[in-house]
Order: C-alpha cells, then structure tokens, then sequence
C-alpha cells in the first residue's frame, strides 16, 4: 500500500468516526482499531484520534486486553499497566494511582464511564468493587497519566481511567459469565444488546459473593468482618432521531457489603447502596459537532450524597488545520453533614462548580501538531444546621469560594510513519471535597471525660499538581511493535492529609483530627515500554517504571512515628516492572502476567490512647506476583482456569492482611 493511499484511508477512516463524534456512545471502535492498526480515541480532544497521536500519555487497552486478564474487577485490570500502582487492601477493597501517590482513599483520579463520573464525590475516591460494568460489556479502557483537568474534567489530577462500554447499536448479541475458585468466590453475569439500526439497548446484571483472606490482621483491623457481597444493574438505550442526532438514557444502580480501607488506615464492614442516570444527546449540525448530557449519581448509603452535573461541548473547525472545542460545566454536589452514625441533624454541606473551558488543536504540517486547553473552574462552598458540640468552626465558616484554573498543552511530531516525539505540559487542580471540607462532623465523648473531635477544614486551598513531560514512540517491524521512553518531572503542591493537629482545641477540649493542607511533594521518573509479536501465536509486552518521590511535609515522621495519614515518598515503590507473555492457537489461549516492585513502606495506624491514634509504616520487600489464564474454545463456550498471586500462599503487598494464592474456574457463554 503507498503512503498515498495510506493518508487515503486515514483521511476516510476518520472522516466516518467524525461524523459521529458527538455520538461517542455508537463509534464502531473495533472497525477504526482493525483499519488503522492501532486504538482510536474520542476522548482526549472530543475528535477521532490514534492512541499515538494523542497531545498526552496514553496507554488504550482493548476489549480482548481486557478479557485475557481474566480480571473480575477493574484493579485487576490496570495492575497490568505500566506506571499504575494497585493497593489491594482487602479482596473486596483495592486503590489504584498513577505514577505514585497511592493511599488508602486515593483521590486522585478522574474514572469515567462513557463520560459519567463514577468515582464517589463526597470523598473524590472510587469504590472499584461497586462500578456497574460487567467485564464482558467493555470496549476499551483508556489510561491517561498526569493532570488532564483541561482536557478531561474535573479531578483529573494525577490520570484518567475512562472505562468506554459496547455500544448497543454496533455490537448485538449477548454473554453469560459463571466463575467459582478459593476464597469461596462465585461470580455470576449476564451482558444482552439488541438493535434495529435506529434503536438499540443494552442492559447488564452482575453479582459476586466473596469471603475475605484469612491471613492475620493487625490490631487496627481486628474489627472487620470476612464475607463481600455485591450485586450491580446496568442499561444503556440510544436512539437516533435523525441521520445526524441522537438521544440517549443509562441507568446503573448498586448495592455492596464488604471490607472497607479507611483512609485512617482502620477496615471496617461497609455497605453501599446507590444509583444513576444519565440523560445525553448529541447532534452534528452547521455549528459544530455538539455533545451534551445531563446526570445523576446518587448514593443512600453509607452517607446520602447526591451530584447533579450538565455538561455541553461544541466542537467545530475553521479551514482544515485547526479545531476547536468549546465547553460548559455545571455541578452541584451535596451531602448530609455526617456524625458517624449518631443520629444527629446537623444540615446539609454542598459544593457548586460553574466552569468554562476552551481547546484549540492545530495541526501544524502532516507531522506536527499542537494542543492547547484551558478550563476555569468557580467553585463556591455553603452549608446549613448546626455544627457538632466539638466543632472548631462555626456554620457561618462554612462559606467559600475560590476560582481554579487548568491548562493542558501538548506537542506531536511524527517525522516518520515510525517515530513519534511528544512534549506536554499538564497543569490540575482539585479542590477539597465535601468530606474534607466539613461533611464529616463528629465529637466522641470518652472517660475522663475527654473528648476527639474529627471533622472538616473549610479554609482548605486547592491542591494543584504540574507535569512537565516528554516521550518518544518508534514502532519496530523486527518484533512486529513498537517501544517507547518517557522522562517526567511533576509538582504537587498543597496536599490535603488528616492529621492529629495539637494547634485546634475541640469546643469540649480534647483532641482534634482534622484535614489540612500538609505541604508539597515532587516528583521525577521514567517510564520504558515495549510489546511485540513472536510468530503469529506469541505477543508480549514488558514495561518498566521508576519514580523518585521527594516529600516536604508536615506529616511528623519523628521516629517513624506519622501524626498524618500520607507518607508519598516511602509508600510508593521506585522501581516497577510489568510483564505479559501471551498465546493463541485455534482454540487455545493462554497468558501470564508478572509484577515485580521494589521495597516500600504501608502505613499502619495505632492507637496510642483513648485520643490518640498514630500511623507508622511497615515494611513491603521487594518482590514478584504472577497471575495467568488459561482458556480453550468451544462452540460458543469458553472454559478457562484464572489465577492470582500464584507463586505463594500468602504474600505482603500492603500493611493490611497479606492477600493469598486465588485459583478460579469460569465458564463464558456468547451468544
């Protein structure tokens, strides 16, 4: 094929995902992965746009990525990432970040699902457990790492997990997934699509009952219970109105009951019960291509927490070269002030968010291209009732506002059809959550008497995180792939930690635990992929991550001993390494996942007094986890045997239980 019939295709091949763009729900993005060699993403700039074109760092796994894992949660998908770290405190109980920076309640990610937020807002973490996608429903999972608020939304701090689903007007048919193994697991799915070509729906159901490790816990989690339960819902329905318009509705709705990782380092049985939906529509027009939505994420249980958002983009072009992209945002998050558990009335706490924002993406020649984005968030803080007896503010304390601004910028250059260079600057924010900001508001009256107070800070500043970083990709027929190297260097600025803090004095004396601004933190790294093909039944990949985590903060340290739960740089690993061998042969499949870390430390909190709890870090070694699958094909059924943590019986990965060897047996239906 010669170049020009290449630029041909290409120019074709996009023109079609153009068209439906705003449609992002009903892009055929299998058909655009087998045309162009590579995955296809909408989500970076709004338009259509090869994974190695994207103004960022990106790594898109695809829908048979993601099957040959045998995962049965997201963790353990993106454990395989390379610069992805996974805490798997509990079976039930896993936090993920990227590039470092990981602790219990990570909060540093943006995790979408077809562009609905879906980590909880009232604490900017995700419950990975609870997420209403079923394994088999996925179509691609799209990891972008550093700060992308400007391009992708709100939180996008430290990276992106956007989790794309089938679409019910290209892929009919349906799934039955059937899973048993250790640890009395039992998994049962159920994924079916149908469409007429104008009208299509998809609708999902999942439930998982687990027991917990057995291994010993430590004297802080003695209080846990061992078995997890989780059943979710999911629907999807689109209908095109016209050539060119569509409407659309999802629903989800989910109920848990499993072990829990506070970020005080303590686990507890935690029941969740919530629900969305999700209104969007979208239409190519004379003004552009415009995509708007409108949803709910609405949680009962443990806390009731409800997020309104509305979202509409115009995208558009003037000439060939230059696309722009216009956007609005509003939000509403809202919460009922917590006691944990009394059954106190202290009033609502909500956050509303009006923010703007504005891309430009020119491309320079056929080989260079620039991306620009900026986005201005106006965040204002207000609550209503009265504080507890304890509280270090008063109501009328409660009443903020502050204006953000995030800005994205990233240069490509392809000289070659094989090289591709990339500089980027990424500048995120994220403003204190409802939580944080005083949604928890408990006074605890012990002998003495004394009393602990623990709430929010109302004066809390943003954090903000800058990346500075450039890569460069060359694809290299000898291994049928490619390998690439990324240098980056990132500021984190004004951490928010929960901290024994001696400075406040609860109104019934006593102690203080409260969440504040801790200081800064910086980091460098490097990152070096590869993956390749051997023959036509072997692929591979390697990747190798190394950060360097240099922390200034006041977080205590004295001794070992931590007044605040964070401590970046001893509990992130330096060193980290992912490995993947995979084989396919007619009916056969078989693949074998290796980790490989660097010793690090966990934080442990200890209670010291009736007032007084304090963190210390225990040491995680050096070590190396395998997991693998197994498969064979038959008719329309496929067995495979699934495995994690298969080198040991039990292996220390966190300061929580230490998890064991998991050996499944799943059985999958496509119909």
């Amino acid at each position: 094929m010669t170049k020009h019939m290449k630029k041909g295709l290409l120019a074709l091949g996009f023109a079609s995902a153009a068209a439906t763009s705003a449609q992002a729900d009903t892009v055929d993005y299998k058909s655009l992965r087998e045309l162009f060699g590579e995955p296809v993403t909408l989500s970076a700039t709004g338009s259509p746009m090869r994974a190695s074109e994207v103004p960022g760092s990106m790594i898109i796994l695809t829908g048979d990525d993601i099957r040959r894992t045998g995962a049965t949660s997201i963790p353990e998908i993106l454990r395989n990432v390379p610069g992805v770290q996974v805490s798997e405190w509990t079976l039930g109980y896993s936090d993920v970040s990227v590039r470092g920076y990981n602790q219990a309640y990570s909060s540093r990610l943006l995790v979408l699902i077809n562009g609905r937020q879906v980590f909880q807002s009232y604490w900017s973490m995700t419950q990975w457990r609870n997420l209403p996608v079923q394994i088999g429903e996925i179509e691609q999972i799209e990891i972008v790492k550093g700060p992308n608020t400007a391009l992708f939304g709100f939180n996008a701090v430290g990276g992106v997990i956007n989790i794309i689903t089938k679409s019910p007007m290209n892929e009919p048919g349906a799934q039955a997934v059937v899973r048993y193994g250790t640890q009395d697991f039992l998994q049962g799915s159920g994924v079916a699509s149908w469409t007429d070509g104008t009208f299509g729906i998809r609708a999902s159901a999942g439930y998982q009952k687990f027991g917990e490790y057995d291994t010993p816990r430590t004297s802080a989690l003695s209080g846990a219970a061992d078995d997890g339960e989780v059943s979710t819902l999911f629907v999807d329905m689109s209908y095109k109105l016209a050539p060119n318009h569509t409407v659309g509705y999802e629903g989800s709705y989910y109920r848990s009951d499993y072990v829990h990782q506070w970020p005080t380092y303590y686990q507890t049985l935690v029941k969740y019960d919530g629900y969305s939906g999700r209104l969007y529509y979208n239409a190519d027009t004379d003004l552009g291509i415009i995509s708007s939505q409108v949803y709910l994420n609405s949680i009962s249980d443990p806390v009731y927490n409800n997020l309104w958002v509305a979202q509409i983009q115009d995208i558009f072009k003037i000439g060939t070269d230059h696309t722009f992209r216009l956007s609005a945002e509003y939000r509403y998050n809202t919460m009922q002030v917590t006691a944990l558990g009394s059954a106190s009335n202290l009033g609502d706490l909500s956050q509303e968010d009006a923010a703007i924002g504005g891309m430009w993406s020119w491309a320079i020649t056929d080989q260079l291209s620039w991306t620009n984005a900026v986005r201005v968030d106006f965040w204002t803080l207000d609550r209503d009732g009265p504080v507890s007896l304890g509280n270090v503010y008063a109501v009328s304390e409660f009443d903020e506002d502050k204006t953000e601004v995030s800005i994205n910028s990233g240069l490509v250059y392809r000289p070659t059809d094989f090289d591709t260079f990339r500089l980027s600057y990424g500048r995120g924010v994220q403003t204190p959550n409802l939580i944080e900001s005083g949604g928890l508001d408990y006074t605890r009256i012990l002998p003495g008497p004394l009393a602990i107070y623990v709430g929010g800070n109302p004066y809390l500043d943003t954090q903000v995180v800058e990346n500075y970083e450039i890569g460069y990709e060359r694809k290299i027929a000898e291994i049928g792939g490619k390998a690439g190297i990324s240098v980056f260097y990132q500021q984190n600025k004004d951490l928010i930690f929960l901290q024994n803090n001696p400075s406040f004095q609860p109104a019934l004396g006593g102690v203080a635990q409260i969440w504040f601004n801790a200081g800064d933190s910086d980091m460098a790294g490097v990152e070096l992929t590869a993956e390749g093909t051997i023959g036509e039944q072997f692929v591979w990949d390697l990747g190798y991550t190394y950060i360097a985590i240099d922390d200034d903060l006041s977080n205590g340290g004295t001794g070992g001993v931590y007044t605040a739960y964070g401590a970046y740089e001893e509990s992130s690993p330096e060193h980290q390494v992912n490995m993947h061998l995979g084989y396919a042969q007619d009916a056969w499949e078989a693949d074998l996942f290796g980790l490989a870390w660097s010793t690090h430390d966990s934080l442990l909190t200890t209670p010291v007094s009736l007032t007084t709890n304090l963190s210390s870090l225990v040491e995680i070694s050096a070590g190396f986890d395998l997991g693998a699958r197994f498969a064979y094909k038959f008719d329309m059924f496929t067995i495979a045997l699934e495995g994690q943590h298969l080198l040991q019986e039990e292996q220390r990965v966190t300061s929580a239980s230490e998890v064991e060897r998991r050996v499944m047996l799943s059985l999958t239906g496509n119909f």
